[in-house]
């Protein structure tokens, strides 16, 4: 089973590389990409099947072709719920190569919008032990939600344009107030909230976002010196008007 994975990762390296012919006779990419996430959502637990599952997946999420990378974080949404797929996720640090894929924005929507659905899917799975890699991309997006300038091609002016991740990831800190509000505490996210309230620009998810504020403050053991407080949680200059 587990080298009909890894055989199956290298049909796929061999089918996006521009470097290797076009054989009518091999399964098409997209044909290889499904069959890569009917495997992992259906294959029994056999030994040292999940290493090679994760090994196949990291060297997949390192490919230069982005619908590669999208479908390898789908096959790891498909088997995340299996604990000890989670455990390798975690012992291989692959919520980097996540963030990667998140981060990155060059025409590859796709791959973001499965990276974000991954993120979430994980902590939906498994909202205590969420990384806090994933808090710091999250609120560096909403931070950094400003306006995108895309050149176009000569002398025209560039296209302006806005993340539209930023929402998402605004509403999944919401949710990770209401579930585990201590890890925001953890990655500072708490005050990159705070901004967004006081931003007058932004209103749609205003009322969501304090009412997950409100909920973290209930949680925090306020007169506990071991727990933290909202206080502390934020900058202490006060958010940024």
């Amino acid at each position: 089973m587990a080298t009909g994975f890894m055989s199956l990762c290298d049909q796929i390296l061999s089918a996006s590389s521009p470097y290797t012919p076009y054989d009518v006779s091999k399964k098409p990419l997209s044909t290889l990409l499904n069959d890569m996430t009917h495997y992992v959502a259906t294959v029994v637990q056999v030994d040292n099947g999940d290493d090679s599952i994760i090994y196949g997946l990291q060297i997949l999420l390192l490919s230069d072709v982005e619908r590669v990378r999208a479908a390898s974080l789908r096959a790891l949404r498909y088997s995340i719920h299996r604990t000890t797929i989670f455990d390798k996720f975690l012992q291989y640090r692959l919520d980097y190569l996540v963030c990667r894929s998140l981060t990155i924005d060059l025409r590859n929507a796709r791959e973001r919008l499965e990276a974000y659905k991954f993120i979430r899917r994980l902590f939906l799975l498994y909202p205590q032990r969420l990384p806090h890699s994933f808090v710091y991309v999250l609120d560096a997006i909403v931070a950094s939600s400003h306006f995108i300038s895309i050149p176009r091609t000569g002398n025209s002016t560039p296209i302006v344009r806005s993340d539209q991740m930023v929402k998402c990831c605004l509403e999944l800190l919401c949710e990770i107030a209401l579930q585990n509000p201590h890890i925001l505490h953890d990655c500072h996210a708490i005050n990159t909230m705070l901004k967004y309230i006081v931003d007058l620009e932004q209103d749609e998810l205003r009322e969501s976002v304090l009412y997950a504020l409100l909920h973290a403050v209930d949680r925090f053991t306020i007169n506990d010196n071991s727990e933290p407080t909202m206080i502390d949680s934020v900058d202490p200059n006060g958010p940024a008007l």
